[in-house]
């Protein structure tokens, strides 16, 4: 009876822990969803106090402010000297913050 009540113990701890994520925001990149100030008016990130203009920002995530997981890769700016040729991010996974 008593390895019966220790093994049910068991089982609900672990049921417990295993439901929970507490890792969920490990491999997050806290950044920031806004338009950009300059002539170039196009969404993109901010992290870490750098602005990154993306394209590929989601409709969904179109919102000024809005807090996101993101994980991107960085695009170097063109060889060009133009007003938009800067260095970009592209979006490879992107979730709201919570």
């Amino acid at each position: 009876m008593k390895n019966l009540i220790s093994a049910i113990a068991l089982l609900m701890v672990l049921a417990t822990a295993c439901g929970k994520d507490n890792n969920a925001n490990e491999n997050c990149n806290v950044a920031t969803i806004n338009m950009s100030t300059s002539v170039c008016r196009s969404w993109g990130i901010t992290n870490n106090g750098n602005f990154y203009i993306a394209e590929d920002v989601p409709v969904e995530f179109q919102q000024e402010g809005l807090k996101v997981c993101v994980q991107y890769e960085i695009i170097p700016a063109p060889p060009i000297s133009c007003t938009c040729c800067v260095e970009k991010a592209r979006i490879t996974s992107i979730q709201k913050f919570e």
